[in-house]
């Protein structure tokens, strides 16, 4: 099995569409297909550009795209 770490680009990209590599980069981690890696610094990232305005991201999809990062990753 592949072990992944998820650039902070390839992880908004996929909570945007859920077509394209992204999207199936993500669908493969959660499927199990590959293990994702992070570490806090990658996750503190992820929110830092979750909350950014122009994404539009309310609170609650900020809060889920982090839980399933956290239930998807080592």
């Amino acid at each position: 099995m592949d072990k992944v770490v998820i650039d902070t680009n390839v992880f908004i990209s996929s909570r945007l569409s859920l077509l394209g590599n992204p999207a199936m980069v993500m669908k493969l981690i959660v499927e199990k297909d590959m293990e994702l890696y992070y570490s806090l610094a990658i996750l503190d990232e992820y929110k830092k550009v979750l909350a950014y305005e122009r994404l539009k991201f309310n609170t609650e999809h900020q809060m889920s795209a982090i839980a399933d990062m956290k239930k998807s990753g080592y």
